[in-house]
């Protein structure tokens, strides 16, 4: 079983935008390959489920700029707004559930 099989629609969409991230990091022009960033992040999902998710980030302005390419890849760039959303915010304890006396 695949471990994005259980993921609904939009939490699948944050995880591709997580693979994404992590190559267009790498890049100047902050620039992924689809095909790379599952396979880098190992994610099998069907066309159609990836194709929604890349709807459902476009829509949401987290990337931009797809370039079909001619092996049949597709290029595109992962927005600063999309940078930010792809990782979740700090979890942070509240300064009265801090343990004062740890070091």
């Amino acid at each position: 079983m695949n471990r994005v099989d259980d993921l609904d629609d939009a939490d699948f969409a944050v995880v591709l935008l997580q693979a994404l991230t992590r190559m267009a990091v790498r890049s100047k022009r902050r620039q992924a390959d689809l095909v790379a960033a599952l396979r880098g992040a190992q994610i099998v999902a069907e066309p159609a489920r990836v194709r929604s998710a890349l709807k459902i980030l476009r829509a949401q302005g987290a990337i931009e700029g797809l370039v079909p390419l001619s092996d049949g890849g597709l290029l595109l760039s992962v927005t600063q707004k999309g940078s930010g959303r792809a990782s979740p915010a700090p979890q942070w304890l509240p300064l009265e559930d801090l343990d004062v006396t740890a070091d």
